[in-house]
């Protein structure tokens, strides 16, 4: 059984995010901020990382950053959670910080769940794939 580590400040969507994936046979650990998560990471074997991109003590960005600086955690595929409206440049930075997806608040169920059922299946390679995809587009323009 996959782990599955939920880091949102949101109690209700870490309550979301756990029913859908526990019914789906993951086991989901929740944090409540970025503190919380490594700390949990240091010490759990984690496969996905979900994450809120803005929480208290410790965002999901100063996560990410922390995670890519570990050998340990590097390469943990993760969901970065955005609320609505979310500007573009945003989302472009955490990408560049290596999150495979970015994902929209209210969160629809199945589109997490076939994010997360992705990311399973590549191992986390689904950012690496995007930028080829990227790069092929643009070397076609």
């Amino acid at each position: 059984m996959k782990n599955i580590l939920i880091a949102d400040d949101s109690s209700f969507v870490r309550k979301i995010v756990k029913v859908v994936l526990k019914f789906n046979n993951f086991n989901v650990i929740c944090a409540v901020n970025g503190k919380e998560a490594w700390i949990i990471m240091e010490k759990e074997k984690i496969d996905i990382v979900i994450l809120g991109a803005i929480m208290p003590i410790m965002s999901g960005f100063a996560l990410l950053e922390k995670m890519k600086k570990d050998d340990n955690l590097k390469n943990i595929p993760s969901i970065v959670l955005f609320g609505i409206g979310c500007e573009e440049r945003i989302k472009q930075k955490v990408k560049e910080l290596g999150a495979d997806y970015c994902l929209e608040k209210p969160l629809q169920p199945y589109e997490l769940l076939a994010k997360v059922e992705s990311l399973v299946q590549t191992g986390g390679n689904a950012n690496i794939a995007r930028m080829s995809e990227s790069k092929s587009a643009s070397d076609r323009t």
